[in-house]
């Protein structure tokens, strides 16, 4: 949904229909404990470097994998099926034996 801000008072549409959202396959982390003289820039850039009571650990990628949402959506335009609820407002006939 969104507001259109072209016409008057606060009018909102329907822009689309989240039909699914994008995944993808990333590798699962383990956590091994590590050093401190054995922390990497990357390894704090990356975010992979965690502490617990004193004790440092590396988060490091397994051959595992689990699907993670992407954040990415996937929509349709639903304009189409907006022009058949237009001209069919009451909906589709239907045989009142169907019921």
């Amino acid at each position: 949904m969104f507001r259109d801000f072209g016409s008057p008072g606060y009018t909102f549409k329907v822009l689309g229909v989240v039909s699914a959202f994008q995944s993808e396959k990333t590798p699962v982390l383990r956590p091994v404990k590590i050093e401190r003289k054995d922390i990497k820039a990357e390894d704090i850039v990356g975010g992979r470097i965690s502490q617990k009571e004193g004790q440092f650990y590396r988060f490091e990628e397994t051959d595992e994998r689990v699907e993670s949402n992407t954040g990415i959506v996937v929509v349709y335009n639903i304009s189409h099926a907006m022009d058949l609820i237009k001209k069919n407002p009451v909906g589709p006939k239907v045989d009142p034996a169907f019921r």
